[in-house]
């Protein structure tokens, strides 16, 4: 009998020790990790997420990112995705740009039963500007081999808080533990886009005291996630992987207090935005609206013979072919423009919108009625139409309207037609942004 109540006792106080789950908690490097030559349950799998982690958080009105990443390669050869890494950071204007704040790398080996470190060497990372809106910092890690356990550390200082990147939880590979941490100040009120049908182990949603104020924190534990592999004639799982976004809707600051945000403006303001906010914000900017202004740039551009066919299906098509042949698309995608439309015209290379803006021009000088249609391609997401952002976009076409009809061009490669497009943009919606409230 006393044995048995022991035992209860036991039970009793286990409980509680092991359904509790502590987050940011990164786990000490185990030996028997590096000691396994397989995936224990899939020997054909190259690699193996043992711990990754994504920490969002904000403080004095500025949003850091801690993220941690933890690699058991099994096949160095099939896990190359693995070991050449990719940072970006987002460019703004003046001063207001993300930074690394810092970053480590490490390769571990068992030598002699022990484990072993190799550091990346500075000279292996390196950072190039990807374009006007993305810097990039990339590295390879060193003495990789079959079995190794490679590891990276870095952290961001951001000023941008409206948007929170998108983070993707499962990967082609099986991943062991993965967290998702966001905390935030009271002030700040987010919209949660959460889409997948992976659900987290351990979920945390609460308000609590954090960095020395009163804070909201939402937080994500998952574990023995399986590998997300791809599937034929699906364009791209992402649109179906689990992933996890926040979106500023809203912040509440204190009138007066002496807090970190006095000096902005208190009391409730909302952030919410419709697609005709989105609509307002592009045709705003210098690289979008005030591109499509620059009707003179192509006043002159096209042949009599093509702004002369009569039938506007045929003229339009004119159109198009003649912005296929003497303009190439760079490779980049984007809904603004990088270098604009004068210098397009110039070198005659330019990025999706570039081309397409200038495409759009075109039409209109040859007495078209040719709109904007701004979208998010395959593999930046499906746009949803409850949450509009800006930032998911990053592609415009052409779209012509005839009798009530619109038809879709798109000029960023040579081989598309009328109602055909690149295929990277066949991604179910678009939305059409005229230069006015579709209400007036």
């Amino acid at each position: 009998m006393k044995t048995k109540i022991l035992h209860l006792i036991l039970i009793c106080i286990a409980l509680p020790i092991f359904g509790q789950y502590k987050f940011l908690d990164l786990p000490k490097l185990d030996i028997e990790d590096l000691k396994l030559s397989s995936y224990p349950k899939d020997a054909t799998e190259p690699a193996e997420v043992l711990y990754k982690t994504y920490h969002y958080y904000i403080t004095d009105g500025e949003l850091h990112l801690d993220v941690i990443s933890r690699v058991k390669i099994y096949k160095k050869d099939d896990a190359k995705k693995f070991l050449e890494e990719e940072i970006y950071t987002q460019l703004g204007q003046g001063s207001d740009n993300e930074k690394i704040t810092s970053l480590k790398v490490n390769t571990y080996n068992l030598e002699n039963g022990k484990i072993a470190a190799t550091s990346v060497d500075k000279n292996s990372k390196y950072k190039s500007k990807e374009n006007k809106n993305y810097s990039v910092t990339k590295f390879a890690f060193e003495n990789v081999k079959d079995g190794s356990i490679v590891e990276y550390k870095y952290s961001i200082l951001s000023p941008f808080l409206y948007v929170i990147p998108k983070v993707m939880i499962e990967d082609e590979v099986p991943i062991r533990y993965f967290e998702y941490v966001f905390d935030a100040p009271i002030y700040f009120g987010y919209n949660v886009n959460y889409r997948g049908e992976l659900k987290p182990f351990k979920q945390e949603v609460a308000e609590k005291i954090l960095y020395g104020s009163d804070a909201r924190t939402y937080r994500f534990a998952y574990k023995d996630i399986a590998p997300y592999k791809d599937e034929k004639y699906v364009n791209n799982m992402e649109n179906y992987r689990t992933s996890v976004r926040f979106e500023l809707n809203s912040t509440n600051f204190p009138i007066s207090g002496g807090n970190a945000y006095e000096g902005l403006s208190g009391g409730f303001k909302s952030y919410g935005v419709s697609w005709q906010d989105i609509r307002k914000q592009l045709y705003d900017r210098e690289d979008f609206g005030d591109e499509l202004k620059r009707n003179n740039l192509v006043k002159e551009m096209l042949p009599a013979d093509i702004k002369a066919i009569k039938n506007d299906a045929e003229r339009a098509f004119a159109v198009l072919k003649f912005a296929q042949s003497k303009f190439t698309w760079d490779g980049e995608y984007s809904v603004v423009t990088d270098k604009g439309l004068k210098t397009l015209i110039n070198t005659k290379s330019g990025n999706s919108a570039e081309i397409n803006l200038l495409l759009i021009l075109l039409m209109r000088s040859a007495d078209l009625k040719a709109e904007p249609v701004v979208l998010s391609t395959i593999g930046r997401g499906i746009l949803t139409g409850y949450s509009p952002s800006i930032g998911m976009l990053n592609y415009v076409l052409a779209a012509v309207d005839f009798d009530g009809k619109p038809v879709l061009y798109d000029a960023t490669s040579k081989m598309t037609t009328p109602n055909i497009i690149r295929p990277a943009a066949l991604n179910y919606f678009g939305y059409v942004m005229k230069n006015r409230c579709q209400t007036d």
